[in-house]
């Protein structure tokens, strides 16, 4: 149980399994081995601390929580405003739960005279324990998986009858598995299938958190029957990809897109405020059709590189072409005005005039390039998408097989997500101000977030200054400019101060979901000390997911065995199983 306001845990274990003072051990390594099962039960590591002599006899010893010690955390401030500290996280938190025992004289006995049960931060959840040991089980799956004798096994194994076990597998987990969603449609006509659509429970779940924003692919070459992978995935609160449902279309046109689509909204019901994609015709043509009431963005990085940009090599290394083309439309702070002219600016100083890709790209700029859509709620996630959703499936796949590997990513997110949770809730990152506003970012965000919310701290204290501040019936009216040169931008704050709303012609909370600079370069003025709870975004929040979702974690279907010869053996028998 957690006190807030005191921050301090108690371990949740039975009185007669704590530490007793007054208690006397034979020994101290049964004093040691008793704390740390205590430790092993309540959540948190031991560690052997220092030991008191007298005359060169030991005389007292002393076992401490392994997050004692200072962390020795100084605030980072320089008045050119640069970041000189690399972003680590701290382990150590000054926690002073331990236990301290006296030798009794003329023994080898030790009496515990001192029991401190508190800690100062949270403690390891018996769901978590076994992180180390499924990352083993999944490297083990995954090498099995990439195994060309288990693909030719399974090959041998599933002859003919593929696309019936695919089936016969989905069916199945629709049976089994409570709020599985399962669709498929045949060949007018015929038993043949050629569309697909799933989507389990915790897709489900991941998707009413983190489906603001959904990003829809097509991904090529993951089975032998050229069924196309359309994968449904979102970024989560640690800005890891988050898998919402898949599908698999025998081709790509507007009809089979607007069915796995609609098959999509029939498992989740809502429709995003945003959906990314790559730049297809008929893509476009299904999703104004099927979610009218989202906005339709292109993948940035795919728009930029996913076709040859036909530039010389000479252009490249002497115009910095590329670095700049990256800045600009990178640069969310310009008008679309100014986008244009420093793009038309940019393409005549290179002499790439009769460049067709680029001319094509500045055709379609409104649909990819940030400047045009800051009004859009999380289209940050534009050019957040780093890449596409994965599953590493072979070409030479049964679509079983295919299955299997799509499973074992599932797993790999599933892991992914419950570490990353773990080091949120175990460590402590580094200050890089006094301002208690950080200290309160730094208890609702993730790890992840929390470094950008820091950085917009630290750049609002160091990099931006307030021009003018007026008051205006309750409101502060804030002019904010900042010290880079480069940025000639001015930026309007206005802040009420009665229903504490804030609002930046930066339209940085729109587009990303968390205060900007501008905003806390305002709030360092006012007695502020927490972020008011409207602009702490759920999708961010480190509590985002619900708490029993990682109890849901579905189990390797391999049923935890190591050994690559019983691995074989279980895959092939899960997949016999029920399928006749």
């Amino acid at each position: 149980m957690a006190f807030e306001s005191m921050q301090y845990w108690i371990p949740d274990v039975p009185n007669d399994e704590k530490p007793v003072n007054g208690f006397v051990y034979e020994s101290f390594e049964d004093a040691k081995t008793m704390y740390k099962d205590y430790a092993d039960k309540a959540g948190f590591a031991p560690r052997l601390s220092t030991l008191t002599r007298k005359n060169g006899e030991v005389t007292h010893r002393y076992i401490v929580c392994n997050k004692s010690g200072d962390p020795k955390n100084k605030p980072v401030g320089t008045l050119g405003g640069g970041i000189s500290k690399i972003r680590r996280n701290i382990k150590v938190t000054n926690c002073l739960a331990c236990v301290k025992f006296q030798v009794i004289p003329g023994t080898s006995s030790y009496r515990l005279y001192e029991f401190v049960e508190a800690h100062n931060h949270q403690l390891l959840e018996h769901v978590n324990k076994d992180l180390s040991r499924a990352r083993q089980e999944l490297q083990c799956r995954k090498k099995l998986l990439s195994d060309s004798n288990f693909r030719r096994d399974m090959s041998d194994y599933v002859g003919k009858s593929d696309a019936k076990m695919l089936i016969d597998k989905l069916n199945q987990k629709k049976r089994d598995l409570p709020n599985f969603s399962f669709e498929y449609k045949c060949v007018e006509g015929s038993d043949m299938f050629e569309s697909v659509f799933w989507a389990d429970e915790i897709a489900k779940i991941n998707y009413d958190v983190f489906g603001d924003v959904l990003a829809m692919d097509a991904v090529y070459g993951t089975n032998k029957c050229k069924m196309i992978f359309v994968p449904f995935s979102g970024l989560d609160h640690h800005k890891n990809h988050v898998f919402f449902g898949g599908g698999l279309l025998s081709s790509e046109t507007i009809d089979a897109y607007s069915w796995v689509i609609e098959s999509f909204l029939k498992a989740h019901v809502k429709q995003p405020q945003l959906v990314i994609t790559h730049d297809d015709d008929d893509l476009k043509e299904a999703i104004a059709l099927t979610l009218p009431q989202s906005a339709h963005r292109l993948c940035m990085l795919h728009t930029m590189y996913n076709s040859p940009l036909e530039i010389s090599e000479d252009i490249l290394e002497n115009t910095g072409f590329m670095k700049r083309l990256h800045k600009l439309v990178n640069n969310t702070y310009v008008s679309p005005d100014e986008f244009e002219e420093s793009w038309k600016k940019l393409i005549y100083e290179c002499k790439l005039d009769e460049n067709k890709r680029l001319h094509d790209m500045f055709e379609i700029r409104e649909r990819w390039v940030p400047a045009y859509f800051k009004h859009i709620p999380m289209c940050y996630l534009v050019k957040a998408w780093n890449s596409s959703f994965w599953v590493q499936s072979h070409r030479a796949n049964t679509l079983v097989q295919f299955l299997l590997c799509f499973e074992h990513e599932m797993e790999e997110l599933l892991l992914n997500q419950r570490q990353l949770d773990y080091v949120t809730n175990t460590t402590t990152p580094m200050w890089w101000t006094h301002l208690p506003i950080e200290r309160y970012a730094a208890k609702v965000y993730t790890r992840t977030v929390f470094a950008d919310v820091q950085k917009e701290i630290w750049k609002g204290i160091w990099s931006c200054y307030i021009i003018s501040m007026v008051s205006q019936q309750g409101r502060k009216v804030c002019v904010i400019k900042h010290d880079n040169k480069q940025i000639t931008t001015e930026f309007e704050v206005i802040i009420d101060l009665e229903d504490h709303t804030m609002v930046c012609s930066c339209m940085n909370f729109v587009r990303i979901g968390y205060l900007c600079r501008h905003i806390f370069c305002v709030l360092k003025h006012l007695p502020v000390n927490e972020i008011p709870d409207r602009y702490v975004l759920r999708r961010w929040k480190r509590d985002a997911v619900p708490a029993d979702l990682l109890r849901k974690h579905v189990k390797a279907s391999v049923n935890d065995a190591l050994n690559s010869e019983a691995l074989r053996t279980t895959v092939m028998e899960s997949l016999g199983g029920g399928d006749t």
